[in-house]
């Protein structure tokens, strides 16, 4: 009987989607610059680990498609 393995790289990508999403509600419904300023921050770091969580699923995409 074979297990189901939850993939790292998917729980990390949605982990940062949810943060993005959260950090744009913020931003959206926030009254206080304090709480724009905080929702920024995050939507920046959420963006930049999205881009660069893409990048690695995508090269090792291609490197299994390379090296069967």
């Amino acid at each position: 009987m074979q297990t189901k393995r939850i993939n790292l790289n998917c729980a990390v990508f949605c982990i940062l989607f949810i943060a993005l999403m959260s950090a744009i509600s913020t931003v959206i419904f926030s009254e206080k610059p304090l709480n724009d300023h905080f929702g920024f921050s995050l939507m920046f770091f959420a963006i930049i680990g999205l881009c660069l969580n893409m990048s690695y699923i995508f090269m090792n995409t291609i490197r299994d498609i390379c090296n069967p």
